[in-house]
């Protein structure tokens, strides 16, 4: 039996150091805000649909792009 704190020994586990605290904050940072951003554009969709009998549009059409 190995002692709790020591998880050098165990396989497939990284080890805390090996990704930057920062890098980790951005990147759900990051996530959060996609996810924020793409259920406003569901919202306005939705409200837009609602007001006229316009066709539904891709995401790619309606003026916002990701990358």
């Amino acid at each position: 039996m190995h002692d709790a704190g020591d998880w050098s020994s165990d396989a497939g586990l990284a080890e805390a150091g090996d990704a930057p605290d920062g890098a980790v904050a951005l990147l759900q940072i990051f996530l959060i805000f996609l996810v924020h951003v793409h259920g406003m554009n569901m919202d306005h969709e939705s409200q837009r649909r609602k007001a006229s009998a316009a066709p539904i549009m891709p995401i790619r059409e309606s003026g916002v792009t990701f990358f």
